[in-house]
């Protein structure tokens, strides 16, 4: 179980989600990936989204991250940090994109015994990229249907620019996952907040992560939160890593799968010596870019968790992950 939020506000999307991944097991909850990633970027023809799990950790013996980014790119990818993109596949309209992705993804989940218990919700948010920038969300909900391959995946869009025209904040929250009572009564005082900027936003959900973490072993205490801007040429898209006290990387840029239609970008782990720092000096500043496409990533580290530091590596061979266990 997982807890993703999202929130839409003013000129970006906001996504945070807890990085581990576990399984409820009759002994209790039993952690399977700590390190995970579970956000993807989506850049296509007219949009540019993201793409979050609960639920389902495994599908066709592959994480479901890998999983999903191999659905959207409609063929196995390889473990390296860079490679080439999907071509044609993504730059299709995001309907499209997303309509693939409902009727690939079920396929593979039909060899994942779990997913008939735990159930699985993709959470899709992201921006129409029109002369006027419209955001949107969506679920995509999997449900076994008997005589079909894989069962049934099916779309229930939110009807975003409707909702906040009646925050009163401006601010159009959704949350997904393992959530108790205090940390719903947290998004709902947020909902009513003044005055925050988009990452006093961030920090807020990530706190209240963190809190539900100590509630429950099936949320972790780390954090990867994504900001999604296309007028921001310096970060398109934008990762930031809240990592625990006692995280082994904690001196480490990391980002999400990110695919464009020239270059798809696995997880990967940055160093941060010689990153520069942001505006406001609350953050280290690393990122990377896909010039074919003109679409900039910009990564951060709080600098309140840590300095420049860590190894002077980024590559994805460095930082393989483990292959998923039999579920």
């Amino acid at each position: 179980m997982t807890i993703l939020t999202a929130s839409v506000w003013g000129d970006k999307v906001s996504v945070v989600v807890d990085r581990q991944i576990s399984r409820t097991t009759p002994s209790g909850a039993m952690v399977l990936d700590s390190e995970a990633s579970k956000l993807l970027v989506v850049f296509c023809q007219d949009a540019i989204y993201s793409i979050s799990y609960t639920g389902v950790a495994v599908a066709d013996c592959r994480w479901l991250d890998e999983a999903i980014a191999e659905c959207l790119a409609f063929r196995k990818l390889e473990p390296a940090m860079i490679q080439l993109g999907a071509g044609f596949i993504l730059r299709r309209p995001m309907y499209e994109t997303l309509k693939n992705l409902a009727f690939n993804l079920p396929i593979r989940l039909r060899k994942t015994k779990s997913v008939f218990s735990t159930g699985l919700t993709l959470a899709v948010v992201g921006w129409h990229l029109s002369p006027v920038l419209k955001p949107f969300a969506c679920e995509l909900i999997w449900t076994p249907e008997a005589g079909k391959v894989g069962g049934r995946m099916t779309t229930n869009w939110q009807q975003v620019d409707r909702d906040l025209r009646r925050c009163p904040s401006g601010l159009w929250m959704q949350t997904w996952g393992d959530t108790g009572q205090k940390f719903n009564q947290r998004m709902e005082q947020l909902g009513l907040t003044q005055g925050f900027t988009h990452d006093d936003v961030e920090r807020y959900i990530v706190n209240a992560i963190v809190e539900r973490s100590q509630e429950t072993p099936t949320v972790g205490n780390q954090c990867l939160a994504l900001q999604l801007d296309p007028r921001d040429h310096q970060g398109h898209v934008q990762f930031t890593y809240y990592p625990s006290a006692n995280s082994e990387d904690s001196s480490s840029f990391l980002s999400g799968w990110v695919l464009t239609p020239t270059a798809i970008n696995s997880p990967t782990r940055e160093s941060t010596c010689g990153g520069s720092y942001s505006a406001c000096g609350n953050y280290v500043l690393g990122g990377f870019s896909d010039p074919n496409s003109g679409l900039f990533v910009r990564n951060r580290l709080p600098l309140a968790s840590k300095h420049h530091g860590g190894p002077q590596v980024m590559s994805y061979g460095v930082q393989k992950r483990k292959s998923p266990p039999v579920l």
